[in-house]
């Protein structure tokens, strides 16, 4: 009994060993064709799917940083736009004039300043202040004309490339780019002491991006009289 399954068990492995030697062909060349072919596709659609995941991921990681540079920028223009002073019943007694891409006003403090942008940054300039006692220039309380920036850091390898301001209760003449999602806008369905400021942030990395706000400067009258020029000095 014992032989009779020793011989089957060894027969089996005849049978097996000469099945293997049999099949034992390798790989075809075609095969091999077919299993590369498909390797490239999967590897082609795997590429892609990076490539469009990678863009998504800087693409929002942009306007992440714009949006943040951006709110900085313009928390600082509001900041000194909304506490723009109105003295006297005459408008031309502290003017705000608006020139192209800057506005000039004056603050609680009577003091002139101008906030503009100068070789892509935000500058906010402010005009001299004289004190005198006993006839003299007071260094300790007067200040010559300053400008104010933020450092290179808070930019964040943006810079403002463009910078655009418009009075309320006027219309604007001129087209507005559609990316800042302002076309048709009409300011002239808000009060005068209303502004509308509008940024374009480049960066080399991440493109442009544009944001906007409309800022209401609480000191001055809604019905402010905007003069077409600022007053002469004679």
């Amino acid at each position: 009994m014992f032989g009779r399954e020793y011989n089957m068990y060894d027969r089996r492995i005849q049978i097996t060993s000469k099945y293997i030697k049999r099949d034992n062909r390798g790989t075809t060349l075609i095969e091999m064709i077919v299993c590369f072919a498909l390797l490239a596709i999967f590897m082609g659609c795997a590429a892609a799917m990076i490539t469009t995941i990678t863009n998504l991921y800087y693409q929002v990681k942009g306007e992440i940083y714009a949006r943040e540079v951006s709110d900085i920028v313009m928390e600082k223009i509001s900041s000194e736009l909304d506490g723009a002073e109105y003295f006297g019943e005459n408008s031309l007694d502290n003017p705000i004039i608006i020139d192209n891409s800057s506005i000039s006003l004056y603050d609680k403090t009577d003091t002139e300043l101008t906030v503009g942008i100068d070789t892509g940054k935000l500058v906010v300039t402010y005009s001299d202040i004289e004190v005198k006692k006993n006839g003299l220039r007071d260094d300790a309380e007067s200040r010559y004309e300053t400008d104010w920036k933020f450092d290179d850091q808070v930019y964040n390898g943006f810079s403002i490339s463009e910078m655009k301001i418009y009075q309320g209760g006027k219309a604007i003449t001129e087209s507005i780019d559609t990316k800042y999602r302002l076309s048709g806008l009409d300011m002239t369905g808000y009060d005068n002491n209303v502004v509308l400021v509008l940024l374009k942030m480049n960066s080399p990395r991440y493109g442009d991006y544009y944001y906007y706000r409309l800022i209401k400067m609480y000191n001055v009258p809604e019905g402010y009289e905007w003069p077409s020029a600022a007053p002469s000095d004679d």
